[in-house]
């Protein structure tokens, strides 16, 4: 039997990272954000950068494993609109362009990049967060406090999504 405290236990404990791999979280440029979208957003294509030129305000973050990126996300001043209009008048923020390495999903790197925007987004008096999340990621979404609104979506040339949202 293995004592607690045995490397075995350790790697398998979900979640938990061990020395070599120290998470840090921070602010990035938006373009540092770029290569891992392509990756982690297939089959969908990442935005070029500037994804998202509309938006009064915004703020990128990344998850990096010791020096490796494996996290990033989006976090938009938009309020919501169905229409396809922008208005950033309100406290509505829009999660955008959340992808991880797939070689590091379900290594809760994209928990930790999530809840420390919604930390960030709190601190801005932020009421409300929402997303177009894509049907595949819809566990992970309702595991983190969000909840459907509506049916799924289906449009050419756009992966099946549902709008989420998650009051802050």
């Amino acid at each position: 039997m293995a004592s607690p405290l045995s490397t075995t236990h350790i790697s398998r404990a979900p979640g938990f990272l061990l020395a070599d791999h120290t998470l840090h979280i921070g602010s990035v440029k938006e373009a540092d954000c770029y290569g891992l979208r392509k990756a982690g957003l297939q089959p969908a294509e990442a935005r070029a950068v500037p994804a998202y030129p509309y938006a009064k305000e915004q703020f990128h973050l990344a998850a990096f494993a010791g020096f490796e990126l494996v996290s990033v996300a989006t976090f938009l001043l938009e309020d919501q609109s169905q229409d396809g209009t922008y208005s950033a008048v309100g406290f509505s923020w829009r999660l955008r362009g959340m992808a991880t390495h797939p070689r590091h999903r379900n290594s809760g790197y994209a928990t930790a990049v999530l809840e420390h925007g919604v930390r960030l987004l709190r601190r801005r008096q932020a009421s409300l967060l929402w997303a177009n999340g894509r049907s595949s990621a819809i566990g992970f979404y309702l595991k983190h406090g969000f909840i459907r609104v509506g049916d799924e979506q289906v449009k050419p040339g756009v992966q099946p999504h549902y709008r989420i949202e998650r009051r802050l």
